[in-house]
């Protein structure tokens, strides 16, 4: 072990020595100790390191520094550890003194930590003692520690077979395994070794570091190859490396494709292609087969491959599509070296084409009865083979007959065989046009309609085994192209297929009235063109006769029209059909006979009543009016008479879910069959308080002056205010007819009228009319009864003043006196105004006589709606005055009564109270009492006549009333005077009365 030499460390410590009790002067003086150790030949300065069982010298030195003064020692001893140095110095004795000394140490075999030290004890003579305690003391750590040794792994390292032009690499760990530092460098090895990375050569690693080397091998040629790898320090450590150069597997494939394109393969069949891996290189070639994309697969062999050099093995690749369309893929040889493949191929579904001018016939093989064909048994596409006949299935015409029987059908097949078949047909004008089909075995026909769409005709559909037979379907078509599909299999047995457009019959009507006419329509597509359609009475159990015939007419443009009218007195009815020679062999086929309608001719059916209808109107607010719509129609030679016009209906909609329309026919003659005009009322859905109307001419006979329109009547719960014209068609002369609305009404009639041309007729009008709701009349008394209008009793017969109201307009107006129990007598009313024509009514001062008493005067009022509103008014009527029974109370001992209208009286004056004995019991004719406010009275000078002005007095039961006798009327010594009274009742009728009032002033004398 190598041991650096440390310079000398000195440490300086002052000791002071305690006695016992006082402080000794000795004790107090200052010493030094030093020590150094020389370790391996050199000083070392503390701590210091050394390894276990190795050995030192220490050396120490005292110094007195009190030495030759009176503060020395008395003694003073050397100790290192715990022992005594033979050193022993008294005062003045310097045995000890000041020079270096040592001792030799051996450190322990056991790493650790260690302490030694040497010091010095001192005592005094002098009077105390310093002790023998340690004075002073230097000490050395001292650590015995292990030496550094090195480790490498791994020790050796063989890499086994690298491919040629291939890297392998190793990690070598170098580890200080001991204590210290490992110091030391690395020898790394030769080609076709080397090192990679972190390259430094030396290292320096104190106890349990670690660094690595990364030595790679890269062989170049083939063969074994070896090398070594030394590290120095720690004893050193040498690494031995070997490996072996090989030479690498090559990937082969064959074909040698990088991409590939199945092409068009049948949807439901498939394709494939044969991939063979070889290995070209060395070693072995290792990987897998892996397929991906929708239709592609790996069949048969599919597992990986391990491959020596120059071994091989094949896998085949499927493409199955399920679905027509472009598909992608790829397969993949996973192997290093290895191949990605991209794949691709397209869905084929063997389609026909349209337009095509003939049948173009895609083929199958079938299995059993009703098969689906399947791109996966397509055959081919071609006519096929030809009939027993030499008819080929491919012809330009839209009808063929091809009859195999038992022969070869088509590619060799005559049985479990079929094909679908398409072609264009076009069509000549918008209309129902019929197809006959036969087969044995399976057929289905299909025709597209207006959106270009094929649709399966269900009347032309056999898809089942079965002898030949033959299935006839009718089909609307539009102008135009249409494609035509038509299906067929055999399945065993004899082979035949036909198609041919066939004859269709339709009829304008299938009920009308002898003496009007019906149109006959045949229609045919192809073949039929130019021919001359025969329209025959059908007989089940007859042939086609010509005989039979009602009319005829020749195939233009797909079809041909004809009328036809029967005279009849009675009611018939007679099957016909359209027939057609197709295929000019003069014989019926099937194909040549149309169906067979059934027509019903009856009697004249007008009649000179209108036809109405009824819609109910939703009214703004609530509530519903009910509208009657009457069909009309007028003659206008005849003034415009309704009498002189017959309907009949042709045609309604009020089944439907919006009745809404009726179409009639009219005749200027009540007698008459004839429809010398149609026409149509209808109206829309009714909307909230407004119904539309429109009449439309349809059909028109020249000569004839025939108005068309309607009548509307609205029920008593509403009344028609208003009439907006939405639309008019009309020639260019005549004009549209409004209706004229002043006021509310509940009645319109509106009438289109005729004009000379034709052209000039109004063909349509259309009105909207607004409907509210009508409400009774009201009636109100305005005015009161009589000539007193603040009194409850008349004198004299009531004046009526009442006001009668309707928000749409009055009609009559009625009274009447007294009902009894208050329920009137419908047919005692008497009436105040009739066929009013307003919207008010005010009786203005009209009177009526009624007897005394009290009496209620109902009145009543409806309007044009047929609404009905009554109301009463009570009146009292009195002619007759009051009549009083008045008497004068008497003052006493002042006079006395002479009659009940003679009174004497001595002179002076006097209260006199006259009694009011107003008799108010009915049938005697006063009906009221005195009304309190209207008493007068007044005196009269009977001898002179003069009189005083009448003077109002309050009417009570009993009037106090003061009168001054004798003081006016004076007439030789007497005095005569008339008191007259005045009163009336509430009713104003007066009643006067009068009573004399005497005064006697000569006393009695004595004869």
């Amino acid at each position: 072990m190598t041991k650096s030499y440390l310079s000398i460390f000195f440490l300086a410590f002052t000791l002071f020595i305690l006695g016992a009790g006082a402080v000794n002067a000795y004790c107090a003086n200052s010493s030094v100790v030093y020590i150094d150790v020389v370790h391996d030949g050199s000083f070392s300065t503390c701590p210091i390191t050394v390894d276990p069982g190795d050995s030192a010298v220490i050396w120490y030195k005292y110094i007195d520094a009190g030495e030759g003064s009176s503060y020395k020692y008395d003694s003073r001893t050397l100790f290192k550890d715990d022992s005594q140095i033979s050193c022993t110095t008294t005062q003045g004795v310097d045995d000890c003194g000041e020079k270096w000394s040592n001792f030799s140490v051996t450190f322990p075999s056991t790493p650790g930590s260690y302490v030694y030290k040497v010091g010095a004890y001192a005592s005094s003579s002098s009077g105390g003692s310093c002790g023998s305690t340690e004075g002073l003391t230097q000490s050395c750590a001292v650590t015995v520690s292990p030496p550094p040794a090195i480790s490498v792994s791994p020790t050796s390292k063989n890499y086994g077979n690298v491919d040629i032009g291939s890297t392998s690499d190793q990690v070598f760990t170098v580890t200080n395994s001991g204590g210290g530092t490992l110091s030391g460098t690395v020898t790394f090895p030769s080609v076709p070794f080397s090192c990679s990375g972190d390259c430094t050569a030396s290292y320096s690693l104190g106890a349990g570091s670690s660094r690595t080397y990364t030595i790679r091998f890269s062989p170049t040629v083939a063969g074994a190859a070896s090398g070594t790898m030394s590290f120095t320090g720690g004893g050193g450590a040498t690494v031995s490396l070997s490996g072996t150069g090989t030479v690498p597997p090559a990937f082969s494939l064959s074909p040698n494709d990088f991409s590939f394109d199945y092409g068009n393969v049948n949807v439901g069949g498939n394709d494939t292609r044969v991939y063979t891996v070889t290995n070209s290189g060395g070693g072995n070639l290792i990987g897998g087969v892996s397929v991906s994309g929708a239709g592609f697969s790996c069949t048969g062999v599919c597992d990986g491959y391990n491959l020596s050099a120059g071994s091989s093995k094949s896998y085949t690749i499927r493409f199955a599509p399920d679905s027509a369309g472009a598909k992608s893929g790829s397969v993949q040889f996973t192997s290093a070296p290895g191949r990605t493949v991209s794949l691709s191929g397209t869905g084929f579904v063997p389609t026909l084409t349209f337009p095509s001018g003939s049948w173009h016939r895609i083929w199958y093989s079938t299995s059993g009865a009703s098969p689906a064909f399947s791109s996966a048994n397509f055959l081919g596409e071609g006519a096929g083979s030809n009939d027993m006949n030499g008819n080929s299935p491919n012809v330009a015409s839209e009808a063929f007959t091809t009859d195999w029987q038992g022969n070869s059908v088509a590619f060799g097949w005559s049985n479990t065989v079929g094909f679908t078949s398409g072609r264009t047909i076009n069509v000549p004008a918008d209309n129902l046009y019929r197809f006959t089909v036969g087969a044995d075995d399976g057929i289905r026909l299909y025709v597209s309609d207006a959106d270009n769409v094929l649709q399966l005709q269900d009347g032309c559909t056999n898809w089942a085994d079965h002898g030949y037979a033959t299935q006839t379907c009718d089909v609307f078509l539009s102008a135009g192209n249409h494609k035509v599909q038509l299906d067929y299999y055999e399945n065993g047995g004899t082979a035949k297929v036909s198609f041919t457009p066939a004859m269709y019959f339709q009829t304008s009507t299938t009920e009308l009235r002898q003496g009007d006419p019906v149109t006959l329509t045949a229609s045919c597509l192809g073949s039929c063109e130019g021919r001359v359609v025969s329209f025959q009475i059908y007989s089940a159990t007859q042939p086609p006769n010509p005989a039979f015939a009602v009319a005829s007419c020749t195939i233009s443009g797909g079809t041909c029209s004809i009328q036809y009218t029967r005279n009849g007195s009675s009611d018939e009815t007679l099957s016909l059909w359209a027939l057609v020679d197709i295929n000019s062999n003069s014989t019926w086929n099937p194909e040549d006979k149309s169906n067979v309608i059934a027509i019903t001719w009856t009697v004249c059916q007008k009649t000179p009543a209108r036809r109405s209808d009824s819609i109910t109107v939703p009214l703004v607010g609530g509530g519903t009016c009910a509208v009657t719509i009457e069909h009309l129609g007028r003659d206008d030679s005849d003034s415009g008479a309704e009498n002189n016009v017959s309907y009949e209906t042709l045609e309604s909609d009020l089944n439907g879910a919006f009745p809404d329309s009726r179409k009639l026919g009219m005749d200027d003659n009540p007698g008459g069959c004839q429809n010398n005009l149609q026409f149509t009322n209808e109206w829309t859905p009714p909307e909230s308080g407004a119904l539309s109307v429109k009449s439309t001419k349809n059909d028109y006979n020249a000569g004839h002056d025939l108005e068309y329109g309607y009548k509307l009547t609205a029920s008593n719960s509403c009344t028609i205010i208003s009439a907006v014209r939405e639309t008019c068609d009309r020639g260019p002369s005549s004009t549209c007819q409004d209706p004229t609305i002043t006021s509310p009404t509940k009645i319109i009639e509106l009438a289109q009228p005729w004009w000379p041309s034709i052209s000039d007729i109004v063909t349509s009008a259309q009105h909207r009319y607004t409907i509210v709701p009508d409400t009774a009349p009201t009636i109100t008394e305005v005015g009161d009864f009589g000539t007193l209008p603040d009194q409850e009793w008349h004198n004299s017969n009531p004046v009526v003043n009442v006001n009668f109201q309707d928000d749409f307009g009055l009609n009559n107006g009625f009274y009447q006196i007294d009902c009894p129990l208050g329920i009137c007598d419908p047919d005692t009313w008497l009436p105040l105004f009739t066929n009013h024509s307003g919207t008010s009514y005010n009786t203005a001062g009209f009177s009526f006589s009624i007897p005394e008493g009290v009496h209620r005067i109902y009145f009543k009022s409806d309007d044009d709606a047929g609404h009905d509103y009554s109301f009463y008014s009570e009146v009292k009527k009195d002619t007759l005055p009051p009549i009083p029974t008045p008497t004068i109370a008497m003052p006493p001992a002042s006079g006395y009564r002479a009659s009940d209208n003679e009174y004497w009286f001595k002179a002076g004056n006097y209260n006199i109270t006259i009694v009011d004995n107003d008799d108010t019991t009915p049938g005697v004719g006063n009906y009221s009492d005195l009304d309190t406010s209207s008493c007068f009275y007044r005196i009269w000078d009977l001898g002179t006549g003069d009189a005083t002005s009448l003077t109002s007095r309050s009417c009570t039961s009993f009037i106090p009333l003061r009168v001054g006798i004798g003081l006016d009327c004076v007439t030789e010594n007497l005095e005569r005077c008339q008191l007259e009274l005045w009163s009336r009742d509430r009713a104003r009728n007066w009643r006067i009365f009068t009573r004399n009032l005497n005064v006697d002033r000569t006393a009695p004398s004595a004869q």
